[in-house]
């Protein structure tokens, strides 16, 4: 991707990263519905399943800054939807995937995607003892980067989405692992 000087090739390879991403994003669907009900006893497919969707998402962390503008978007819009699984490797693998896409895409506008990604962090992130400590911490310090995309790009949507924020990062004191999360104030710093 480095080396495509041409923005044709550039927009076909990005056309099918994302057709990849799609076909794996269906397959991750699939995976956490198996994995949510008793018929799945397959463990070792499902992991090697999960192994494919993973490393595309190392792929796309990779090649972020050289994708299309128009096409990253959409990558974004995908990748956003793989963050809340109940496979918390994905998850994990989610959230680095669109921390690298918002490093990449620090120099362009991006508030209106932004805006839904803060939301959809929010609520991962209030979710707190759902989910394992590492990658709500991890959510919450990408969502301070979410915010600041917010607020240098449109000052008005980060005011509105700031309350929601706050009490979601609450939400994670109020839990029955806020020892642990006290641990962590690193969170907090992510704020400033």
């Amino acid at each position: 991707f480095k080396s495509i000087k041409s923005s044709t090739v550039t927009k076909e390879a990005s056309k099918f990263v994302l057709s990849e991403l799609k076909s794996c994003s269906a397959l991750a669907l699939k995976l956490n519905a198996l994995s949510t009900s008793d018929e799945c006893k397959e463990d070792k497919v499902l992991k090697h399943e999960h192994l494919e969707v993973l490393h595309l998402l190392n792929l796309i962390n990779l090649i972020a800054p050289y994708l299309s503008a128009e096409v990253i978007l959409k990558v974004l819009s995908e990748v956003r939807k793989l963050f809340s699984f109940k496979f918390s490797e994905l998850a994990r693998h989610a959230l680095k995937t669109i921390k690298a896409i918002f490093e990449a895409l620090r120099i362009q506008n991006i508030v209106l995607e932004t805006e839904d990604i803060v939301v959809s962090l929010a609520s991962f992130v209030s979710l707190g003892d759902r989910n394992p400590l590492d990658t709500v911490i991890f959510a919450a310090k990408l969502l301070g980067v979410a915010m600041d995309l917010l607020y240098n790009g449109q000052s008005n949507l980060w005011i509105k989405n700031l309350p929601p924020v706050c009490r979601s990062v609450m939400g994670m004191y109020g839990s029955s692992t806020s020892i642990n999360y006290r641990n962590h104030l690193i969170v907090i710093n992510s704020f400033q």
